[in-house]
């Protein structure tokens, strides 16, 4: 008998893997992109999750002081500066301070110094691509402190892309990545080294607030907002996260104002606008109010070191003096109410010791016409409760004298 013929119908081996390899890849994007969860179990966090977020929520409300009318811009440019504060479980208060350097048709500039886990920090600048912040999945805040500076990055850093926050004013819903550096050594060990990706998925939340407090220019203002809730998932099928957000609503700048998720809370506590500096500087309120509340003036977290390379406000205090050679003034330092009230005072004194010294030394400021004095955390300005409310409380004030 002859040997049975081979169909024509029957798949090549070749065929087959391929048709194969194409199912998975296409499986593998709907499981990482879709916007939903895996079940409507999952969808959102459990009520105990939703009520703590509410709460966290509502330290947004405006203080017994009214805040400024919002601000409806914060335009990418030269000389925009974010501040923020996180308090980390695991790594305590960390402090970042991101300022806009040089924008072009492709690039933005960022000059950066961003504390880090292990008591490290990352004093540099980064380059980020126009085209990512427009369009990339990847909201990467990652920085290594080993490194002198940072080249050109993949992803947003300032908060996420243009194609996110679309997302979310449109669909009401998001997926990105988020990226950090390894918290123990043995995921270090997992990720060969390397940083970790995870993927989060959010959707907004239409019954909280519209607006954000913030300090633009030293003024309490309420910014607009969008505000989302959903998971953080670090391994594939693994436990998720409660993570929420606040970013500033604006597609064309969505920065992070408030990040929340186990163990860390984060908020921007201050924005500096170029273009009204002029309008809000320190000659203005001490000829007109006799006394400055000074925010620019930035310390690493419990000392009195001032961080190199933002000035800014200490220029402004000298060219001031130097206008007006009669003025004399006394720099007063005031804390939040993290820690004890000896240490405060402490502080205080020598934070504002550290800005005389400054002046003196660095922009030739005679001594005779400056005095300093502490006053720890007793004159609070807001709540210590909340970290915009800290943030004011950890303040420099001016006071003129008379003559």
């Amino acid at each position: 008998m002859d040997a049975e013929k081979p169909s024509r119908h029957r798949l090549k081996p070749a065929y087959v893997a391929w048709a194969v390899a194409a199912i998975l890849i296409l499986a593998c994007a709907w499981l990482f992109l879709r916007p939903e969860q895996r079940n409507d179990a999952n969808a959102r966090p459990p009520a105990t999750a939703r009520r703590d977020a509410r709460e966290t929520l509502s330290t947004k409300s405006p203080s017994a002081t009214p805040a400024a009318a919002a601000s409806s811009r914060i335009p990418l440019e030269k000389g925009l500066r974010v501040i923020s504060v996180g308090a980390d479980r695991q790594y305590g208060d960390l402090h970042s301070i991101s300022e806009v350097t040089a924008v072009t048709a492709d690039r933005v500039l960022l000059k950066l110094s961003m504390d880090s886990g292990r008591a490290r920090r990352f004093d540099g600048t980064l380059t980020l691509n126009r085209v990512d912040m427009a369009n990339s999945l990847h909201y990467n805040k990652l920085v290594y402190p080993e490194s002198p500076q940072e080249r050109l990055r993949i992803g947003s850093f300032l908060g996420p892309s243009s194609r996110v926050m679309t997302a979310l004013k449109t669909q009401g819903r998001a997926t990105f990545f988020d990226w950090r550096e390894p918290p123990t050594e043995a995921r270090r060990y997992r990720s060969g080294g390397g940083p970790e990706m995870a993927v989060v998925r959010v959707k907004r939340v239409e019954d909280g607030p519209k607006t954000f407090r913030v300090l633009v220019n030293d003024r309490l203002t309420e910014v607009p907002a969008i505000y989302v809730r959903g998971t953080l998932e670090w391994d594939y099928g693994g436990p998720l996260a409660n993570v929420e957000f606040a970013f500033f609503d604006d597609v064309e700048n969505p920065l992070t104002l408030h990040r929340s998720q186990d163990g860390l809370a984060a908020d921007v506590t201050q924005i500096w606008l170029p273009e009204q500096r002029a309008e809000q500087g320190v000659e203005r309120q001490l000829r007109d109010e006799g006394r400055a509340a000074v925010y620019g003036v930035y310390f690493d977290l419990g000392a009195a070191t001032i961080r190199p390379g933002f000035d800014t406000v200490l220029e402004d205090i000298a060219a001031t003096l130097g206008k007006n050679p009669t003025w004399k003034l006394q720099i007063e330092g005031h804390t939040d109410n993290i820690g004890g009230d000896a240490a405060n005072q402490a502080l205080s004194e020598r934070r504002a010791a550290t800005v005389k010294s400054a002046l003196v030394e660095r922009h030739r400021i005679d001594t005779a016409r400056l005095s300093t004095v502490g006053f720890g955390a007793s004159r609070p300005k807001d709540s210590n409760e909340t970290l915009i409310g800290r943030a004011q409380n950890r303040r420099v004030e001016l006071v003129r004298l008379a003559q």
